[in-house]
């Protein structure tokens, strides 16, 4: 991919990263509890427990009897201080009981806090390995407290522990009311339910001070469904990183990284990059939505914690710019990124620009560009997904070097990267010198003042 950072944006070619796709495990059912993610809480079905295998009975939530979640230290938490909480199961038919119980942050569904198994309790980690005193593994996150064998009473006593301030934490539970008649369990009961922590009292909201189109490829303040935009202000972030194929499900981008998701006209976008500093900035990118052109609502959540809208112009069918950031000049001229076949030498002047391999391009030979916000492609690739090969654009494409048209071999997104166009371009047979660069897609002229400076 191509990083920008910053308004005006320094960029480095990237290497493509390849995701890993996660082989999911065959978990199987502790004998002195359930396996993970057996409480309905986001990772796991919604039937809990409630199947052959596990503890047959009514449907969840059918049996008759119910189940509370009480805190005993009020409506919201403060970092670093326990928690302590009654859950409460009570069923007229049961004998016996158990429970699962975790905790995610309302923003991103991610393990939130940290349990304290208490007498007859354990905590396992979602891969169904009891939790080391290190914590669980960054592949398995999320942490499960359960029972440790059937306990006579439904009543149990949670102790949780928030580290850091996540925003509003969602406690998942599941309870148990068994028969206890041992036979395949037949005439259980299991009940499920959730409750909402607030976020520490003081908790700052997101503030959105500016929004443009990405940055190294124009700056517009007009964007189209699969553009990229830079979002500036203030709380939008309290981490400074980009996605990672870890972050990915399949070949579908995040919407919500470390807290933050933000909509556009009340739909998802895709989360790349967060920066937190004076001026915090997210890096998204808008989803394919259709809409008419006019004014678009941007809002940012972090950690459960709100926004007010901001408007930006959205064009529902194209808002192209390609790579040419300020820092790309020479004389005062802007001129545009274009990489030679090698993958590592670019089109400029030798020595114009410390750290870059530079030649300058002549006659016949082919340049790679790129650019954002040139629309659908044949294979109408939706916003949000990695791009497979030969994803070629269903708009029309003319590519001229001053007045001189130039052959363009492909046009299209580039493969296993996610809404970022590339563009193979044939220098066309002209002499010496600087030429501005023209290019209109469907019909549309780029809205940019570039040039590409030729050799003999």
């Amino acid at each position: 991919m191509i990083d920008t950072t910053g308004r005006a944006g320094t960029f480095r070619l990237r290497p493509v990263f390849a995701l890993t796709l996660a082989i999911p495990l065959i978990l199987y059912a502790s004998a002195s509890g359930p396996e993970p993610a057996s409480n309905a809480d986001p990772y796991g079905s919604t039937d809990a427990c409630a199947r052959s295998g596990c503890h047959v009975g009514t449907a969840v939530n059918g049996g008759g009897g119910r189940i509370a979640f009480t805190s005993l230290n009020g409506s919201s938490y403060t970092p670093g201080v326990a928690q302590t909480f009654t859950l409460t199961i009570t069923d007229s038919a049961a004998r016996v009981y158990g429970f699962q119980i975790s905790a995610l942050s309302q923003g991103s569904n991610q393990q939130a806090g940290s349990f304290t198994r208490g007498a007859g309790q354990f905590v396992i980690c979602a891969n169904n390995l009891t939790k080391p005193t290190t914590g669980c593994p960054a592949s398995a996150p999320v942490e499960y407290l359960e029972h440790a064998g059937a306990s006579p009473t439904g009543i149990f006593t949670i102790t949780w522990t928030p580290d850091s301030n996540v925003g509003p934490v969602v406690f998942y539970f599941a309870g148990n009311a068994a028969n206890g008649s041992g036979t395949a369990d037949r005439g259980d009961h299991i009940y499920t339910g959730t409750f909402t922590l607030g976020a520490p009292a003081g908790t700052p909201k997101p503030v959105i001070s500016a929004a443009i189109s990405a940055g190294a490829f124009g700056a517009s303040d007009i964007f189209t469904g699969g553009s990229w935009i830079e979002i500036y202000g203030t709380n939008l972030a309290a981490t400074t990183r980009q996605w990672t194929g870890e972050d990915f499900g399949g070949v579908n981008a995040p919407t919500t990284l470390d807290g933050v998701s933000v909509t556009i006209n009340n739909r998802p976008a895709y989360v790349w990059v967060l920066v937190h500093g004076a001026t915090d900035q997210l890096n998204v990118q808008a989803p394919t939505d259709g809409a008419i052109s006019g004014k678009a609502s941007i809002v940012v959540t972090v950690n459960g914690q709100t926004s007010a809208a901001f408007t930006m112009f959205e064009d529902a069918r194209l808002a192209p710019g390609l790579l040419a950031p300020d820092n790309y000049r020479v004389g005062g001229k802007q001129y545009i990124v274009g990489l030679f076949s090698d993958g590592k030498t670019y089109g400029c002047p030798p020595g114009a620009f410390a750290g870059l391999n530079c030649k300058l391009p002549k006659a016949g030979d082919q340049l790679t560009f790129y650019g954002v916000g040139f629309g659908a492609t044949a294979n109408a690739i939706p916003a949000g997904m990695i791009a497979p090969n030969d994803s070629r654009l269903a708009n029309s494409l003319t590519w001229q070097f001053g007045t001189t048209t130039a052959s363009v071999p492909f046009a299209g997104l580039v493969p296993g990267a996610v809404g970022l166009y590339q563009f193979n371009v044939v220098v066309p047979n002209l002499p010496a010198g600087d030429y501005l660069i023209n290019v209109r897609v469907g019909g549309l002229g780029v809205p940019q003042t570039m040039s590409l400076q030729l050799a003999q």
